[in-house]
């Protein structure tokens, strides 16, 4: 079954005050359909949620939690805490179909950014045996950028068809790759990770894209935690870091349309919509400014899902994973 056949089947609810036996069939098939439910997990570098989420993208019920330092310990009293409660926050409703979770594939590295817990705790942990366990259904751990892509191109506004590449920059940054409509994983899970990229750095040598354009980074030059800040444009430590960015962003997507033909650039993360206009702006200016000769230069527009995009990606994976074909 395709996406847009699926969904057709669902839009269309049979009416009439003399339905035949296979319509009223029908009818029951596509209200047990709207009720299904899929979870979504997102393990991130400061925080942990999990959502449940219906077939309409729709969030149902949430738990989430903070953390200074994203441990294995920490992950699991989360979730022997937010599983239960969020299975019982919809009574009545049938079992989630899965969970997809979104996830750093390297969540302990990078140290001089964010202090992790050890490699050998995290690879001690199996986070979907665990997960399936607690909820009685199929659990699939993708990378948690091209989880952010996914829920992009599944519920973003702009569902685009065709090439693009996303860009998202949370605590690191990262992305993802669709090619002909679709979120390309790559072999080994770990298509479209941007953040590694090599760029120039302020002193010119080599450095990877996520030593410039990262919310922890910001941090770093603000001397202080994101919560709170009020993003002013005119703060001089915002203008700093956002300069900085601007210029890797639009040198790491010149070298990546070297690769590919994407024809749209799609760029969020987690700050407000008019960071998030500005940074496109920005960014569209710079790529003017690049050595394009050769290559086909990408639109570039903004996404539109935000900070749900990991969680509502995740949950896809799971949805797609029960409902769809591949």
């Amino acid at each position: 079954m395709t996406r847009g056949a699926f969904f057709s089947g669902v839009e269309h609810r049979p009416s009439g005050a003399n339905q035949t036996g296979g319509a009223l069939h029908n009818q029951r098939l596509v209200l047990t359909l709207l009720r299904r439910r899929a979870l979504g997990l997102k393990v991130g570098r400061r925080s942990v949620e999990l959502a449940s989420v219906d077939l309409a993208g729709g969030i149902v019920a949430r738990r989430g939690r903070d953390w200074p330092v994203p441990t294995p310990d920490a992950l699991v009293r989360f979730l022997d805490q937010a599983v239960p409660e969020i299975l019982s926050a919809t009574p009545g409703a049938p079992p989630p179909c899965g969970t997809g979770i979104a996830m750093p594939y390297e969540i302990w590295a990078w140290d001089d950014y964010a202090r992790h817990a050890p490699r050998a705790e995290w690879e001690a942990l199996d986070l979907v045996r665990r997960i399936e366990a607690q909820t009685g259904a199929p659990a699939h751990l993708r990378n948690d950028m091209t989880c952010a892509a996914r829920g992009e191109l599944a519920w973003g506004t702009r569902r685009a068809a065709g090439d693009w590449i996303y860009l998202y920059i949370g605590a690191l940054p990262g992305g993802g790759v669709v090619l002909d409509g679709r979120v390309r994983d790559g072999r080994l899970g770990n298509a479209g990770a941007l953040g590694p990229l090599p760029v120039r750095g302020g002193a010119g040598g080599q450095v990877q894209l996520l030593d410039i354009a990262s919310l922890l980074r910001f941090e770093q030059m603000a001397g202080r935690d994101l919560a709170g800040y009020d993003w002013a444009l005119d703060d001089p430590v915002f203008e700093t870091w956002l300069g900085q960015t601007v210029k890797a962003l639009a040198q790491a997507v010149t070298a990546a349309c070297a690769v590919l033909d994407f024809e749209l650039l799609v760029i969020d993360g987690l700050f407000p919509d008019h960071v998030r206009e500005l940074l496109v702006d920005r960014v569209r200016a710079a790529m003017a400014e690049q050595d394009l000769r050769g290559l086909i230069v990408p639109e570039v527009a903004a996404g539109s899902v935000g900070a749900d995009a990991r969680v509502l990606g995740a949950a896809t994976v799971a949805l797609e994973a029960e409902f769809f074909l591949s």
